[in-house]
């Protein structure tokens, strides 16, 4: 590496024989590709993108400072889907396992600014599965308002899903 000593692997992939990928077997649950943003991030580097980037590892994720003045909770995530999709799951990875317990609310939108909550305020830790009646929707929003451990919002992944 001419910049450090590390080393970096951002994606990597392996085919068969033939130069074109093979097609993989149909998926029970259609997972949607999306991009992400913040009402804040704690220092730069936990930034949004690193809640959906696949990797679901302590030392990466979205989060928020719990210093008061670089934004505690409440906080929200915000998924842009790019095109309406229907909507039937919401699988959230929150970091540190299940040292902390986070209470949070889901909801959608198709124009960013109208928001229906599709998943009422609960409590979880570790990875949690929310499932709910199908729904159209571009925007999906996960807020944040508290943290057992600390008053700040992470989020190691997160997933959206609909029905095959």
């Amino acid at each position: 590496n001419t910049a450090n000593a590390a080393a970096h692997v951002e994606e990597i992939k392996v085919y068969g024989p033939s130069s074109v990928p093979p097609t993989p077997p149909p998926p029970s649950n259609v997972q949607i590709k999306v991009s992400g943003v913040a009402a804040s991030s704690d220092d730069g580097y936990h930034v949004p993108g690193m809640a959906i980037d696949g990797i679901e590892n302590p030392s990466n994720y979205w989060g928020t400072s719990a210093a008061v003045a670089q934004g505690c909770v409440p906080q929200w995530l915000r998924l842009d889907l790019g095109s309406v999709y229907s909507l039937n799951t919401v699988v959230t990875h929150f970091y540190d396992g299940s040292v902390r317990t986070y209470t949070y609310y889901i909801e959608v939108s198709n124009d960013s600014s109208s928001w229906t909550t599709i998943v009422s305020t609960k409590t979880g830790s570790g990875s949690v599965t929310d499932t709910f009646s199908q729904v159209g929707a571009r925007f999906v929003r996960i807020t944040v308002t508290a943290n057992t451990a600390n008053a700040a919002a992470h989020v190691e992944e997160i997933k959206v899903y609909g029905p095959s």
